[in-house]
């Protein structure tokens, strides 16, 4: 949704640091493991089919989502950027309500949060896990998820943690391949390095890479992104603490995924001028998206928009080394 600040949650929660970054890319570019992938390598990675023609459209909701009337204003709304006017539409149907309406109260804690009223969102989300002692696991998980991301914001990461580590263990009953486990132990790794806890960190990491293995197992680029950053995170904290073991192990596996990469944005860049390039990454954006959704499968409108909030291109070296 274009005007909608789908990018909020910031990246810095997810990596380890843009100099340590780069620092490392350059180490992996010179070191001789690329000599074995260098040269035209075989991309097998699926990317989506992008109409450059078409301008960058407002994300539509899920067809299954069926929204209430005051949900479809509240998204008329926010996809004009009017969130007071979504957050008073929202009040206004709370203090109508005989009974606190969860779906509401969460719906106006994510209003909140895209305001940077982190405070206030906290609260809704702490009222509606009080109220709801039962449901899907999956869906008050990430409840729980939303919870640690605002303390995040909020600089209080000592509680983050603990939310994250709560999701953790209300995903344990869901599939073994299901992507909401992946979006908490991302945070919660991140968080653990950001306290000094290298240890525990790569223990989560370690989960991590080996779920978003499985997962970009399909080759289709929403999921072979994902996967790049977290082994690159792996791979900083092996060179942190010392571990040349497993860092030499696992520095192999990465640089084919990395020359891939490479080699892939070769092939979609070339041919296309520098406008079509800005343009093919914003559409490139909307369509993977709409892939992460489908196969994240949201509830409710509260629950789609939390989730598109704290989406990301994470495809760097296919999207975001390109000059603004």
């Amino acid at each position: 949704m274009n005007n909608m600040k789908v990018d909020r949650c910031v990246q810095t929660l997810y990596c380890v640091g843009v100099c340590g970054f780069l620092l490392t890319v350059f180490c992996l570019m010179l070191n001789p493991v690329f000599a074995e992938t260098n040269g035209e390598s075989s991309v097998l990675i699926n990317v989506p089919e992008v109409d450059l023609s078409m301008k960058s459209s407002t994300l539509a909701v899920p067809p299954e989502l069926s929204l209430t009337e005051c949900q479809q204003q509240v998204l008329d709304c926010l996809g004009n950027g009017q969130y007071h006017e979504a957050k008073q539409l929202i009040e206004s149907q709370l203090a109508k309500a005989k009974s606190t309406d969860t779906e509401l109260l969460y719906l106006l804690a994510y209003v909140n949060s895209q305001t940077d009223n982190y405070n206030d969102a906290a609260r809704q989300l702490q009222t509606i896990l009080s109220q709801e002692t039962s449901g899907a696991s999956r869906y008050r998980a990430f409840q729980v998820k939303c919870l640690g991301d605002c303390y995040y914001h909020l600089r209080r990461t000592d509680d983050a943690i603990r939310q994250y580590k709560n999701a953790l263990v209300m995903s344990k009953g869901l599939d073994e391949l299901d992507v909401l486990r992946a979006e908490i132990l991302e945070p919660l790794a991140a968080c653990l390095m950001e306290k000094g806890g290298a240890k525990e960190a790569e223990d989560y990491f370690e989960q991590l890479v080996a779920l978003r293995q499985k997962l970009a197992a399909d080759k289709q680029l929403v999921n072979v992104g994902p996967l790049f950053w977290s082994e690159l995170e792996l791979l900083q904290i092996y060179q942190q603490r010392g571990e040349q073991d497993k860092f030499d192990a696992f520095h192999k596996s990465f640089a084919g995924l990395f020359d891939q990469l490479l080699s892939l944005r070769g092939k979609l860049f070339k041919p296309l001028t520098q406008s079509q390039k800005v343009d093919f990454s914003k559409r490139l954006k909307d369509v993977l998206i709409t892939q992460y959704v489908k196969q994240y499968h949201p509830q409710t409108l509260a629950e789609y928009l939390w989730l598109i909030s704290g989406y990301r291109l994470r495809t760097l070296p296919l999207i975001s080394w390109e000059p603004s």
